[in-house]
């Protein structure tokens, strides 16, 4: 069977949900990185935003899939290693919900919102509009409660081993941690702080993490 192909903007948290993902099953794939800087007369808040939001893309064995959680699926399903789904239909539903709330919400605004100004834009020759990281904080902190409140059974976010939820949250997490407001919030979620505080330290994280946050997260 052919190597699998993963492309996308190595920045993008779509992307890096992927290749933690291949980490952790131990399978190998070639990586084509898409580099917003490539086109320069895009304004930075543009190439900031492409960086984010670019799909990942996953080639494999004639077929080419799309959407962030489809892709962990698969990479999942098709490969032998580690399970990355839980087996229990509650724990496998919570797992499914988790990524849901993470694509609907919760990496719009600590990513998209906080991570963007924090980390993106500098790194593309702009600068944070504070305004809007300080109007993104109340919905950043219900995100953060609602992280809290799903990690009251174990070390990770759905059942007794790392899910693809771990793997999808794992980015999100790092661009916002690298945000200095992050600490303020954190420090009221002590189960969330302890939960980022082992996945980053996962080997997983040193080859899947977007290599702009990687360095403050490993």
């Amino acid at each position: 069977m052919p190597q699998p192909t993963l492309s996308g903007p190595a920045f993008s948290p779509h992307v890096s949900a992927a290749r933690l993902a291949f980490a952790e099953k131990g399978v190998e794939h070639q990586f084509e990185d898409y580099d917003p800087l490539a086109d320069r007369l895009r304004p930075p808040l543009e190439l900031a935003r492409l960086a984010i939001d670019r799909t990942a893309t996953l080639h494999h064995a004639g077929i080419a899939l799309y959407d962030g959680a489809t892709i962990g699926r698969y990479i999942d399903e098709a490969f032998a290693g580690v399970a990355l789904q839980p087996r229990d239909p509650r724990e496998r539903a919570g797992m499914n919900q988790v990524l849901a709330l993470i694509d609907a919400q919760i990496r719009a605004t600590l990513v998209g919102r906080i991570g963007l100004h924090r980390v993106l834009l500098p790194m593309f020759g702009g600068a944070a509009d504070e305004a809007a990281v300080a109007a993104a904080l109340p919905l950043a902190s219900r995100c953060i409660a609602a992280l809290e409140a799903l990690l009251v059974e174990g070390q990770f976010v759905v059942g007794r081993a790392p899910s693809l939820a771990d793997l999808h949250l794992l980015p999100v997490m790092a661009y916002f941690t690298a945000a200095p407001e992050a600490a303020g919030l954190l420090a009221g979620a002590p189960r969330l702080a302890g939960w980022w505080d082992r996945m980053r330290q996962r080997p997983s994280a040193a080859r899947g993490l977007p290599p702009v946050v990687a360095r403050n997260a490993v």
